[in-house]
This record gives C-alpha cells, structure tokens and sequence, in this order.
C-alpha cells in the first residue's frame, strides 16, 4: 500500500513537470521534420524552423505522458499501451533531433538541443521501467529530468533567437 501511494505521488509530480515544459515549450501540435533547405533561402532560417518545431513537440508528446499520467491505471492494459504510445512521442522527438543538420553556427545550439532531448528519452525510458513492477524512484528520477528540462528548454530557446 504504501509503495503504490509513493508511486502515484510520484506520477503526480511527473504530471507537474510536463505540464511546466509544455507551458515553456510554448507547445503546439507541430511535428518536426529534417532540416530541408529547397525553398528556403538561408540554411540556419531552416535549421531555427525545425529545432523550434523538435521543441513544440517535445512539449505536445510531454503533455500526452502528462494525459496519460493523469489517468495512472497500471494493472490496465489499454492504459500501459497509450503510455508506451505516448513514451514513444517523446523517444522519437529525439530520433528526429538526431536528424537534424545545424549550420556551424547553431552546432552549439545543436548539442544543447540533443542535451535536453537525451533527457527526456532518458526520462520516458525510467517511466517505462516503473509501471511494472511499480517503482517509484524511477519516476522520481523521470520528474527530475523533466523538471531541469523546463531550464534547459528556455537557454535552447534563446540560443536559437540569438544565431
């Protein structure tokens, strides 16, 4: 009993720290692309657009964790496939990352951008690893991440207004 109340808090303070990175996020229901410059005259224009939108959806697919979070029923199966579907958002946010090529002057930006998103990989892999059996350190160590991630999501931000 007292494991599965430290768990739902923890899932608790996991819904608190998506709901903070969306809302740094500024997020909206964009996906993100590999950087492709036909049409576009100036390549870090390109590479700004996308990094923006891998940030957008980094916070869309948070709140989808954050939904599905709200809605803990771990002995369901139907509620552990829309977290793994979920989880998965998150995972492919930084597959897509990984895709994109940053003009030399956005390579620090860039490394940043990989940083925060490595984190929130790493974050939906411990929340994968603490429905079953329920572990509620791992979901502490998840908010944790995603609770530095709101920091490191707004110096990515001003590091792609910047150039």
């Amino acid at each position: 009993m007292q494991s599965t109340r430290r768990w739902r808090v923890a899932s608790a303070a996991l819904l608190v720290a998506a709901g903070l990175l969306f809302a740094a996020c500024g997020g909206s229901s964009g996906g993100v692309t590999a950087t492709a410059t036909a049409g576009v005259a100036d390549p870090a224009t390109a590479y700004r657009r996308d990094a923006n939108a891998a940030l957008d959806a980094l916070a869309t697919a948070s709140l989808g964790v954050s939904d599905v979070m709200a809605k803990a029923d771990p002995q369901s199966a139907t509620w552990r496939t829309s977290l793994a579907a979920a989880l998965d958002a998150v995972s492919n946010v930084h597959t897509q990352v990984r895709a994109l090529t940053a003009p030399a002057a956005y390579a620090e930006a860039q490394q940043a951008l990989l940083d925060v998103t490595a984190d929130f990989d790493q974050a939906a892999q411990l929340i994968r690893g603490a429905v079953e059996p329920p572990n509620a350190d791992a979901l502490e160590q998840a908010s944790a991440l995603l609770q530095a991630g709101v920091t490191k999501v707004a110096t990515v931000r001003a590091m792609l207004a910047t150039g």
